[in-house]
């Protein structure tokens, strides 16, 4: 199964297998920031750090597939309800050539799915967000400066204009297009992550 969109694509797979064992748990982490102080001969303070703790839902369990290997499977973040005897498929997603990651849980006991990863997560492992190409930006900006620089310059004989200004200008125009081209490629992203979603969740309903 593969997704395509205007020249960039993705691989699905698939991993079928039975629930062998589940089991949940979750981990505590544990932060501190701020804190210290110091001490003179006049006194001082020591003020004590914060220190905040959150809990990640883990759940792991083992599918045995069709050809009766054993294939273990972590989720962080994540309590789907699940039970020994249940039919799962696992749907990845990956690049070409690039490691896989699980996108989706399909309960084939309970006909429900669960999306495993937040649209931002799976596009980006699946390298399809698009970037400004920095030989396509540093050719912009030269062919910019060759049209600029030479009139500018000429005018600032006539006009007694003084070259920061003119540099000052220049820079402004090159700022201004990196500006407009991060926000173009922003709304052409946000496009891909829609387009892929629901490719995502047509695949898991096809399955």
């Amino acid at each position: 199964m593969k997704f395509e969109y205007k020249g960039r694509e993705a691989e699905f797979s698939t991993l079928t297998g039975i629930v062998i064992s589940s089991q949940r748990h979750s981990e505590t982490h544990v932060t501190s920031s701020g804190g210290g102080g110091y001490v003179g001969s006049n006194g001082g303070y020591v003020s004590a750090p914060t220190v905040s703790s959150y809990a990640i839902d883990c759940h792991d369990f083992w599918l045995k597939t069709t050809s009766g290997e054993e294939v273990s499977v972590q989720l962080r973040g994540m309590n789907i309800p699940l039970r020994e005897g249940q039919k799962v498929v696992m749907l990845l997603v990956k690049k070409p050539k690039h490691s896989a990651k699980y996108a989706a849980l399909i309960n084939k006991t309970t006909n429900k799915y669960f999306i495993l990863a937040n649209a931002k997560e799976l596009t980006a492992w699946a390298h399809l967000y698009e970037y400004v190409n920095p030989a396509e930006f540093i050719g912009m900006v030269i062919g910019a400066w060759l049209m600029l620089c030479i009139p500018a310059y000429g005018a600032s004989f006539f006009m007694r204009e003084s070259t920061t200004e003119i540099a000052t200008f220049l820079t402004a125009v090159f700022m201004g297009y990196r500006v407009i081209s991060r926000i173009f490629y922003f709304f052409k992203n946000i496009e891909v992550e829609n387009v892929f979603m629901q490719k995502v969740n047509q695949v898991c309903q096809s399955i």
